[in-house]
């Protein structure tokens, strides 16, 4: 069941650039009709590729590096650990801050409350 929610997740997310480009290019149409203006035009075609920029896998990227450029946090490496779904039944995990202050699981023994899965 979660692989299969995250196939979905995968394909839709993938769906979400074009979606945003061609809300933006319905919204530039309109904003022209409208206002007959050109600056009113380049903005909201500079804001759509803006957004279908920064929803891209070039544009996550890029921000992940500025944050961690101008924080020194590495960025979180996704895929990093196990999902859930991929863990054995009966598996105790431990939520534990990092130094960060995010909350992490781990398979350790807990000297706090933890979690049955």
């Amino acid at each position: 069941m979660f692989t299969w929610v995250q196939t979905q997740i995968t394909q839709w997310t993938t769906l979400i650039p074009l979606a945003i480009v061609l809300v933006g290019g319905w919204a530039v149409v309109h904003t022209f009709h409208k206002t007959r203006a050109f600056i009113p035009v380049l903005a909201v075609a500079l804001t759509t590729g803006v957004a279908a920029w920064a929803s891209s896998g070039a544009g996550i990227g890029w921000i992940q590096g500025k944050v961690q450029s101008q924080t020194g946090a590495p960025a979180l490496q996704t895929g990093a650990q196990p999902a859930l779904s991929e863990l054995p039944l009966g598996s105790v995990l431990t939520l534990t801050p990092d130094p960060d202050g995010v909350y992490r699981f781990s398979h350790a023994a807990p000297e706090h409350t933890a979690l049955a899965v």
